[in-house]
């Protein structure tokens, strides 16, 4: 679907963590917020709003512009480029994520997999007139996420075998809440 890429997203809650307590309670309404970008070139940085209600779950993008207070984001793996520091006037960045994403289509088109390792988080510090990120903190799990409109819950045990992990675990998982739990 696409090539493999390194994906890195800034996460921003609140200052009581609203969104992450939201997921974590299990809150039939959810949201997250981060600022994405792609094979380390933040220059191309977009909004993402990625909202569920329940299982059902939706995203809008957005482009970065003037209605945001920009700030210069610095960190070893990035270039330097000017990110929204708040958004909406309530939302900050709080931590950074950034892993090796590899896409997979099913023939049909009804089946999308995308296969996420080599995870690596850093808590996003403010420092003067500038952010500092960096995400060198190894995270050793990945991530498959199946995306159909079908229901495959009765079939993870095939899935097991078609992508020959016997240990395979069917979980939920968030990367921003793991990203809070271990660097907070």
């Amino acid at each position: 679907l696409y090539p493999k890429r390194r994906v890195s997203s800034l996460y921003y809650d609140t200052f009581n963590l609203d969104l992450f307590q939201a997921s974590e309670n299990g809150n039939l309404e959810r949201r997250k917020i981060r600022l994405r970008f792609y094979n380390q070139d933040p220059v191309k940085a977009f909004i993402e709003y990625k909202q569920k209600y329940g299982e059902r779950g939706w995203k809008e993008n957005f482009e970065i512009d003037s209605l945001h207070p920009l700030i210069k984001l610095k960190s070893p793996q990035f270039k330097e480029t000017k990110i929204p520091y708040r958004i909406e006037s309530i939302y900050k960045p709080i931590i950074g994520v950034s892993y090796l994403r590899s896409y997979l289509i099913s023939p049909s088109k009804e089946i999308r997999v995308t296969f996420d390792s080599k995870l690596l988080y850093g808590k996003v510090l403010r420092s003067d007139n500038h952010l500092q990120l960096n995400t060198n903190l190894s995270y050793e799990v990945s991530v498959i996420e199946i995306k159909t409109g079908i229901n495959i819950k009765c079939g993870f045990n095939s899935l097991k075998s078609v992508f020959g992990l016997n240990s395979l675990v069917c979980s939920k998982f968030s990367k921003y809440c793991t990203g809070i739990k271990i660097t907070c």
